[in-house]
C-alpha cells in the first residue's frame, strides 16, 4: 500500500502482513492511521521474531502490556500515544529492561534511574542496541546482517 499522512494501509493490510510475513522482524506503521490496536495485536501475535515496531494506531495501557507478552524478542516500540511516567516504568520493568520505549518526538519517556539497577543496565544496554541499528539501517549492507547483532 501507498505511505505517507494518513497512509492507506488499514487492519486488513496487517492481516496479510501477519499471513505473509512470519519472520518480519521491523515494522514501521507510523502515520497510518487506519491501523488499529486490533491490526498491531495480530502482527505481534504472529510475528514471533518482531524485534522493533513504531505505531500510530491509538492504544491504551492493557493493550500495550498485551503486546509486549505476545513479542518476547521486542526490543523497540515507539507509539504516537503517550503515557505518563508510572506506565513506562512499569513496562520497563515488566520486560526486564528488554524494551525500549519512545514516543513520537519524545526519546527519554521516563527517568532510567528509577528502574531497578539491573533492569537499568538491561534498558541501557537496549538503548545502545537501538543505536547500533538504527545508524545501521541506513547502510544498506548491513540490513541482512540483523541476527550477527542478536545472537
Amino acid at each position: 500500500g501507498e505511505t505517507g499522512p494518513g497512509g492507506h494501509l488499514t487492519d486488513k493490510s496487517c492481516k496479510v502482513i501477519s499471513r505473509m510475513c512470519h519472520n518480519l522482524q521491523e515494522l514501521d506503521i507510523g502515520y497510518q492511521r487506519k491501523i488499529t490496536a486490533s491490526g498491531v495485536k495480530r502482527i505481534c501475535k504472529s510475528c514471533p521474531y518482531l524485534r522493533m515496531i513504531q505505531t500510530s494506531a491509538t492504544l491504551q495501557p492493557k493493550e500495550v502490556e498485551g503486546l509486549l507478552c505476545m513479542a518476547p524478542k521486542l526490543f523497540f516500540m515507539g507509539t504516537e500515544t503517550c503515557f505518563d511516567e508510572a506506565f513506562y516504568l512499569k513496562m520497563a520493568e515488566a520486560t526486564g529492561g528488554r524494551t525500549v520505549f519512545r514516543a513520537f518526538g519524545i526519546c527519554n519517556v521516563f527517568d532510567v534511574e528509577a528502574l531497578s539497577s539491573e533492569v537499568q543496565n538491561e534498558y541501557r544496554n537496549s538503548q545502545y542496541l537501538l543505536h547500533l541499528v538504527m545508524h545501521d539501517l541506513a547502510d544498506p549492507k548491513i540490513i541482512n546482517e540483523w541476527e550477527n547483532m542478536f545472537g
